[in-house]
């Protein structure tokens, strides 16, 4: 997943300029980061939108500083040949990097053609993801989806993330980003947990969705 991270130092700015000569700063170094760079006093806020080497096309609005991005913002990043939106972060920034909390969705065409939407949400740490962690992607032709949740540390994953994924659900143990095995969970199933309360509260044998010889929960 590319984080647009290193597109991000040209940036200089905040909206929490704590003394006069700071908020000068802060106003300077917007209006001067790109010839595309404005401050708005209403709201004070920055915008700056550039073409990177690479020929996308970002576009930042949110919090400034005279050290950069600071505070909340949202980045788009546009293709360099049809101008679609590509990726997207809406969050907390410190020095220009994505720090604090915050989503970031990728967008992008599989072998078939069809659009995936694919975010992160969670904790950052200069850029990279260093916490807890809600991942989701789904296929926006057939509307098939999955989600996990888990730790990162310093940008890849770690230890036991649980994925709900089209066939099941299931915990999925990493070691420094590397996957170590997958074993599936009943009892984490959302239906896992309807079933058990139509049963126990509403007398209803009701089964797991889908998978009828899985059986109904039974009353302890």
């Amino acid at each position: 997943m590319r984080i647009f991270i290193t597109l991000l130092v040209i940036f200089n700015t905040s909206v929490y300029a704590q003394t006069a000569e700071e908020l000068e700063a802060t106003i300077n170094n917007c209006k001067n980061a790109s010839e595309n760079s404005y401050w708005y006093e209403a709201e004070k806020i920055c915008t700056n939108t550039f073409k990177a080497s690479s020929g996308e096309i970002l576009h930042y609005v949110g919090g400034w500083s005279p050290e950069g991005a600071k505070g909340y913002g949202q980045l788009y990043v546009y293709d360099k040949n049809n101008g679609s939106l590509t990726d997207m972060y809406k969050g907390q920034f410190l020095k220009s990097s994505f720090y604090g909390f915050g989503k970031f969705e990728e967008r992008f065409l599989n072998d078939d053609g069809e659009l995936i939407i694919s975010s992160m949400i969670g904790n950052w740490n200069h850029g990279d993801a260093d916490g807890f962690f809600h991942l989701h992607k789904i296929n926006s032709h057939t509307k098939e989806s999955y989600s996990s949740y888990g730790e990162y540390k310093s940008g890849v994953k770690q230890d036991i993330f649980v994925a709900a994924l089209p066939l099941g659900t299931f915990r999925i143990s990493y070691e420094n980003g590397t996957q170590q095995n997958l074993t599936e969970s009943k009892l984490l199933m959302d239906d896992t947990a309807y079933a058990w309360i139509q049963h126990k509260y509403f007398g209803n044998d009701t089964v797991y969705s889908g998978t009828p010889e899985a059986g109904m929960i039974s009353a302890k």
